[in-house]
Formats: structure tokens, sequence, C-alpha cells
């Protein structure tokens, strides 16, 4: 039995700026959805459940995964994450009073240590999720079977083929 390769694709412009513009939409999504936490505890000292932040983190996951599988490529899922980290970072550290995330300092920590949590996972995760999913699409990719090729690709083809029964000679074929 011969193996062909998998036919590519070439470049898709449609599809990359799908995802250069679904990626700035996560990465302003993600933001103001990074903010919801709950603290089980004391404010200061309780336990930080960053749920808004795990959120965000999970639909980008969806949408770098379906773009990549739409694509049938990795560069679209990481062009993707790549934008939504770059928002993200942007956010991380604009300057000025009217920022979006809370940089990390031992000031920050101490005063409000839930948001700065909730800031940290959803800047680092975004780069975690970008990687994950990088990996995911490559490894889903290479493990989809080949279409069936040959002249019995019809509908009405592969009920025969699966009862043994040979393309108009009568005679029985052993498949695997």
């Amino acid at each position: 039995m011969t193996t062909t390769a998998r036919p590519r694709r070439g470049f898709r412009p449609v599809l990359m700026g799908l995802a250069v513009g679904i990626g700035a939409v996560l990465g302003v999504l993600g933001t103001a959805l990074h903010a919801g936490i709950w603290v089980v505890g004391e404010t200061q000292g309780g336990l930080v459940i960053p749920w808004g932040a795990a959120l965000a983190l999970l639909i980008c996951l969806l949408a770098q995964l379906w773009i990549g599988l739409r694509a049938d490529s990795v560069v679209e899922s990481t062009t993707m994450g790549a934008v939504t980290f770059s928002l993200v970072t942007v956010t991380m550290v604009w300057p000025g009073a009217d920022q979006l995330a809370v940089p990390y300092s031992a000031e920050a920590m101490e005063a409000l240590p839930g948001p700065t949590i909730a800031s940290l996972v959803w800047w680092f995760g975004s780069a975690g999720i970008t990687f994950v999913s990088m990996l995911a699409v490559r490894w889903l990719i290479a493990r989809e079977p080949l279409p069936a090729e040959g002249p019995e690709t019809g509908s009405d083809a592969g009920s025969d083929a699966r009862a043994g029964v040979g393309a108009g000679s009568g005679e029985s074929v052993t498949r695997p």
C-alpha cells in the first residue's frame, strides 16, 4: 500500500485576514473578560479564582483551533494567537492611570491581589494557549486521513466495496 503526500493548500488571504481580525477582537474581549474574579475568603489573603481569564483563554483556544483546522495550517492559528498576545501586552505595559490590566509589582500584588493574578493569568495564558493550539492543530492535521482516491469514491461505490463485491466483475474482494 502506497501513501501519497497530503496536498498543501496555498496562502489564503481571507483566512489570514480573519485570523488577524478575530485575534484583535479576542484580545479586546479577553481583556474585558479577564477582570472577572472570585475571591474565596478574605480580600487580601483569600483564594483567587480568575474565572474571567480562564473563560477568555478557553475562547481563544477554541478560536485558534477553529481557524487552524479550517485553514489546514498552523500559520493562521499562530497568527491569531500572536495578535491576541500583542494586544494583551499593550494593555499590560500601557503607561498612565487608565490601564485595562494590572501589571505585576509587589505593591500591586499587596493592594490588589485578585486583579493582579487575573492579569498575569490572562497575559501569560494567552502566550501559552497560542503554543498549545499550535501543537494541537499540527497534531490534528497530521491525524486526518487522506481522502479516498480512485473511481469508487461516489456514494454508491462505498456500499459495494464494503460488501466485498468487485466493481462489476462478480468476484469477491477482500479488504482489511
